[in-house]
């Protein structure tokens, strides 16, 4: 014997379509979701590869700058060792267009979105100078700039 009547098979299609209508929502509103995030995701992701190609620039630089003494920082050294742009003769030194590495490409003027880099200096005490690199590029919504260094001379 079948119970199954006319109007619970017409109740059985009406509900079948109810869930195949929030199925679809749910869909939706899940690609409504994903494509609205990608882009901020995309531009996260750029801002931090430059941070990182801004931070590896500047430890290369520091790597560099520890092998020197404190007395040898000065525009002559540092332009014959290519760590700062040619034809300076005071600080702070612009190291934006240097070959600090011909095959990576260490130049915040070819790593970074308009990419700029200066070098400064302060005395400390036991014949030691800090040495203050900064690095500043174009990001998508604004300017950004890292700042970083190291102590050169009787502090190591």
């Amino acid at each position: 014997m079948n119970f199954v009547t006319n109007r619970s098979r017409a109740r059985c299609r009406g509900s079948m379509l109810v869930d195949g209508l929030i199925a679809a929502f749910i869909i939706a509103l899940g690609a409504v979701a994903y494509y609205t995030l990608m882009p901020m995701y995309m531009r996260a992701q750029k801002t931090s590869s430059e941070e990182i190609r801004a931070a590896q620039i500047g430890q290369r630089l520091c790597e560099h700058l520890q092998l020197l003494k404190a007395g040898n920082l000065n525009a002559t050294t540092l332009t014959s060792l290519n760590l700062i742009d040619g034809g300076q003769t005071s600080p702070p030194y612009s190291f934006t267009n240097i070959p600090l590495d011909d095959g990576s490409y260490y130049s915040p003027a070819k790593a970074l979105p308009s990419g700029t880099g200066t070098m400064s200096f302060v005395n400390l005490s036991g014949n030691s100078v800090m040495v203050v690199l900064s690095l500043s590029w174009r990001a998508p919504r604004a300017t950004r700039t890292l700042t970083t260094g190291t102590i050169v001379g009787g502090y190591r």
